[in-house]
């Protein structure tokens, strides 16, 4: 229990900066954690000085790229929902979309071969 008690400041303070966007305290952090007895926390410290640019960028820096993942989750969403269902059709009509419009394509009449039919 003691271990996670004193996780948490040190990833209360990464949350912060990462909210408030203080990528200045970074390397500050990192040392921290590095001597710090908290393994998991080391690791994931390590893992951020792989590619501390994009780190610090990702800290600073106004712009986001939140809209364009929106769209990309909304179709991939799109996709799973359709695979195997409806075909192309169904799929390019929903992809095309605007957000929140819902419609229904007409059924399509099964196809009965003897007395096997598949919808």
């Amino acid at each position: 229990m003691a271990a996670i008690a004193s996780a948490c400041t040190p990833a209360q303070a990464f949350t912060t900066m990462a909210r408030e966007r203080r990528g200045t305290e970074l390397d500050a952090w990192i040392a921290q954690v590095a001597a710090s007895e908290l393994a998991d926390l080391q690791r994931f410290a390590a893992g951020l000085l792989l590619d501390r640019a994009a780190v610090y960028a990702g800290l600073v820096l106004e712009w986001s790229n939140g809209q364009t993942e929106g769209q990309v989750n909304r179709l991939k969403t799109v996709k799973r929902q359709m695979y195997g269902r409806g075909g192309g059709l169904r799929f390019a009509a929903l992809a095309r979309a605007p957000r929140g419009v819902r419609f229904t394509l007409p059924e399509e009449e099964p196809v009965c071969l003897g007395s096997v039919c598949h919808p």
